[in-house]
């Protein structure tokens, strides 16, 4: 049975697909059979494709947005998610809640970095989605890593 990482962010058009598809990367380099990233937003629209600058983001860093269609958190998702991952303290908080049950599996995605939150490129220019990717990509190689190596459970 496969295990999900979740990312969460508001839209699920920018951030949280990003983060999934360069994950999902991360997990197929490393040979990590049985975990699988998806996303969700707090406040998207169903069905909605990712945006042109992060499709775009996607395939210069060797993945694809091509088929995504986003999908609104639910609590199902949050029960079946073996780890949740938001872009902010807000994602996070948001999350919990609703669900303080869940609590222990919930990080901010910069938890695997250097701290911080990922900052919403949403109607920005190219650059600004290409700047977002860059400060996500190091916290999720690192988090495939921790995986990987037992540093992290799920």
């Amino acid at each position: 049975m496969e295990k999900c990482v979740l990312f969460v962010c508001t839209g699920n058009t920018c951030r949280s697909p990003l983060a999934e598809a360069y994950f999902n990367k991360c997990v197929r380099d490393l040979a990590l059979d049985g975990i699988v990233g998806r996303s969700a937003g707090l406040f998207a629209e169903p069905g909605a494709p990712a945006s042109g600058n992060s499709q775009m983001v996607a395939k210069e860093n060797g993945c694809s947005l091509d088929e995504f269609a986003a999908r609104c958190l639910n609590s199902q998702m949050v029960q079946d998610a073996a780890l949740i991952v938001g872009m902010t303290d807000t994602h996070c908080r948001k999350i919990i809640s609703v669900m303080p049950e869940y609590a222990g599996k919930v990080h901010r995605l910069l938890e695997f970095d250097r701290g911080g939150e990922v900052v919403d490129p949403y109607g920005g220019s190219l650059d600004d989605y290409r700047r977002c990717f860059e400060n996500m990509r190091y916290a999720l190689a690192n988090l495939a890593e921790n995986l990987k190596n037992g540093k992290l459970s799920i």
